[in-house]
């Protein structure tokens, strides 16, 4: 399937065929065995299943897409596939199809309710699945560039809203001397996971995990914790509320500035595409399919650039002080530094 086009017919159907095929792999296992490259007869053995088949569709697999490769082979009982190395990293591969497939992927098995508002798509979401994919992710491949950010900044006092699985302020624990951080998150398996990570490096005496929501700032930190926080971390996080009015941004930004005033905020997010791309819609791929999940998950399609910050920043009464911009794997991210 050419990237330099849009998909076709067939391009269409081949990738429904081979997307089932490829999960279906993954939650049997079958794809992580794969990566020793066993015969097609010792997993047809080992699952009961009739050789034949699972020989048709891992060749059908390995001609639709780059996952696997076929190995030489005397004859149709030695026919071996194998898993490419690069795709042998959770993160590279199953991560995505967790992500998107396992987390965000039912709504679009019942697209006549989901089609009705955002809100109805996201009763269908599954939060834990993604919470379990996250706490996966191992520490150093995650949020690498923040760190080194938050390190020059000279700090040791972090607030992270939408902590997620806690892979900031783990790695912030061990590259910061004595620090001390605060994770919040709405989601409980997400700060079980948080705090399992930050156990396993012995940071639990210095960095709190709260399940709670992010609105509730005033009620869960006294005055004394906001005072000592330093610097207040967004990832992913100010993206999930283009679903509702613009104005709760601008509320919970100016209620940030209240709170922690004069403190630096981290907002480190992507522009959407999805609407707004026109010449090779194929090289935003990645924005394209998460705008695409954003938007049925009751989280809208993120504004496309800047502009659109500098107007919420503007309104919440607080300046934007430093601006970085980047695309990696499809994916046009940014980093801004907000004065509160």
């Amino acid at each position: 399937m050419s990237r330099a086009n849009k998909w076709g017919p067939y391009d269409v159907v081949a990738a429904f065929f081979v997307s089932k095929s490829i999960r279906f792999l993954q939650q049997s296992s079958i794809l992580r065995k794969l990566a020793a490259g066993p015969t097609v007869h010792e997993i047809a053995s080992e699952y009961g299943y009739d050789e034949t088949l699972l020989s048709v569709l891992l060749e059908f697999v390995h001609q639709t897409s780059d996952i696997l490769i076929r190995l030489p082979s005397r004859d149709t009982r030695s026919r071996r596939f194998k898993l490419r190395a690069q795709y042998s990293q959770y993160v590279s591969l199953e991560f995505l199809l967790d992500k998107f497939l396992g987390a965000y992927g039912k709504p679009f098995d019942y697209l006549d309710l989901s089609l009705r508002s955002g809100r109805s798509g996201r009763r269908f979401t599954e939060p834990d699945v993604l919470a379990a994919a996250l706490g996966r992710v191992g520490n150093n491949r995650y949020k690498r560039h923040i760190t080194s950010l938050i390190r020059s900044l000279r700090v040791n006092r972090v607030l992270d809203l939408g902590c997620g699985a806690g892979h900031l302020l783990a790695d912030l624990s061990t590259a910061i001397p004595r620090f001390e951080g605060w994770g919040i998150d709405s989601n409980a398996r997400m700060c079980r996971f948080a705090t399992e990570r930050l156990k396993r490096c012995s940071a639990t005496a210095y960095v709190r995990i709260l399940h709670a929501n992010i609105f509730s700032l005033k009620r869960l930190l006294t005055s004394e914790v906001r005072r000592r926080i330093e610097v207040i971390y967004a990832g992913s996080l100010l993206n999930s509320l283009f679903g509702g009015p613009r104005q709760t941004m601008v509320t919970l930004i100016a209620e940030l500035k209240r709170l922690f005033p004069n403190r630096l905020l981290i907002v480190d997010d992507y522009y959407g595409k999805l609407g707004f791309v026109q010449k090779n819609p194929n090289r935003y791929l990645h924005s394209l399919v998460h705008d695409l999940v954003q938007a049925f998950s009751g989280q809208g399609v993120p504004a496309p650039s800047l502009q659109f910050w500098r107007s919420i920043y503007r309104d919440s009464r607080c300046q934007l002080v430093h601006c970085y911009e980047g695309e990696t794997d499809g994916l046009n991210w940014f980093v801004h530094l907000v004065q509160l």
